[in-house]
Order: structure tokens, then C-alpha cells, then sequence
């Protein structure tokens, strides 16, 4: 079932987050030893939507495995297209939380996610960044890609299957991105 929350516009809060309640704060409330105090925190910076993106970005390149993770967590929440990039680079994170909250990130961001991860496929060739990408790729079919997109798509995930991943899945990537420019040029000239 596809979630069709919109994200928060820039600038935009929830109720949870109080008027003069500081972003940078709430990270920091993130490293605190206590559970509740995190969860408090990363739900505050949920609230807070778009206008907590950027620095749950930045966090994302934190060394504290924990700060990644709620990062990771609340940016799937959130569903800012910005962070797509963000969260394609984190599928090959150290820790299976991180990347997992990263891939569940970009399947709810659905479409806006397709340029990012084909774009990664072409530079990475890691079996973790490629195992991401498939889950990635098939999550955003199955949460209800257009037509043309999951045409575009299958031949990328046929080669994440495949022996040679690492060999094919960058050529079906430029591919797939080449045949989704075609696409916006002929939307753009009509």
C-alpha cells in the first residue's frame, strides 16, 4: 500500500515542533545515552519536515552509527526528494540498519528516487550497494511505478540479478537513464 503523504513544504512544521525549537539541538539530542531522549528528538525532527532535510543529511555522514540510523529513519519519513542522493549513497553504509532505513527511504520517495540509484549504478559495483539497488528498484515497482518507469526498469533489475551484476547493471543504468531523458525531452516539446 503506497503511503501518500506529502512532505512538508520548506519552512513548513508539524505541531510537534515548537516554534523556537532549534534543528541543530534536536541533533544533538541524538547522541544522548537515553533511548526515550533520541526517540523524543528524532520524532521532533520529523515533525519539522523539509526544513530539517539539510542537516539530517549532513548527519547521515556522522562516524556515530546511531546518528545515521535516525537520520536514515526519519528521512524515510519525511520523504523529501532532496534526499535521495543522500540515501543512495548510504545503501552501502557499514551497518545493515543504516542501509536497510536508507533503501526504505528512497522505496517510499517511489519515482524520485529512479534517477539517483541508476546514476549510482553506474559508479558503484560493491555487491552491497548492488543488492540495495534491487530491493530499492523492485520496491518502487511494486509501491506503484508508472508504467513507462517499470518498463524502464526491468531490464536494470534483470541484470541485478544476473551472474555479472557488477559487469551488466552499469550499461542497463545508462540505458535506463538515457531512455528516462528521452522521455522528459518529448514531455518538454509537447
Amino acid at each position: 500500500m503506497m503511503n501518500t503523504t506529502r512532505p512538508a513544504a520548506a519552512g513548513e512544521t508539524s505541531g510537534n515542533l515548537k516554534p523556537d525549537e532549534d534543528i541543530d539541538a534536536l541533533i544533538d539530542r541524538l547522541r544522548s545515552a537515553d533511548y526515550a531522549t533520541r526517540l523524543e528528538a528524532r520524532r521532533r525532527l520529523t515533525a519539522a519536515g523539509s526544513a530539517a532535510v539539510p542537516v539530517l543529511i549532513a548527519t547521515l555522514r556522522e562516524r556515530n552509527w546511531r546518528l545515521r540510523w535516525a537520520a536514515a529513519k526519519a528521512l524515510s519519513e519525511i520523504r523529501d526528494p532532496l534526499s535521495a542522493p543522500a540515501l543512495v549513497h548510504r545503501l552501502c553504509d557499514r551497518r545493515f540498519g543504516v542501509r536497510w532505513l536508507a533503501g526504505t527511504g528512497l522505496i517510499a520517495l517511489g519515482e524520485h528516487a529512479v534517477e539517483p540509484v541508476l546514476r549510482q549504478l553506474r559508479r558503484r559495483s560493491s555487491s552491497t550497494f548492488l543488492n540495495g539497488a534491487e530491493r530499492v528498484l523492485k520496491g518502487i515497482i511494486r509501491q506503484g511505478a508508472t508504467p513507462e518507469t517499470e518498463e524502464t526498469l526491468r531490464p536494470v533489475i534483470a541484470a541485478l540479478e544476473g551472474l555479472e551484476a557488477h559487469l551488466t547493471s552499469p550499461i542497463e543504468a545508462k540505458r535506463a537513464l538515457d531512455q528516462l531523458g528521452e522521455r522528459r525531452k518529448g514531455r518538454q516539446a509537447a
